[in-house]
């Protein structure tokens, strides 16, 4: 990407202001390093899955 930006002094068309959509800093939920990763290992044999008709 070593491309350079060309400017234009061109109108850009119609501006959209977007409100503010990301969560206030205190609103943010810090995990602990307990509950960051969790595994969860499932096993299923013939018996205990569903029939089909």
């Amino acid at each position: 990407m070593n491309t350079k930006i060309k400017y234009t002094d061109e109108p850009i068309g119609k501006i959209e202001i977007v409100p503010d959509f990301l969560p206030l800093p205190e609103e943010l939920i810090f995990r602990d390093e307990e509950t960051w990763a969790v595994s969860v290992t499932a096993e299923a044999d013939s018996s205990s899955s569903s029939e089909t008709v």
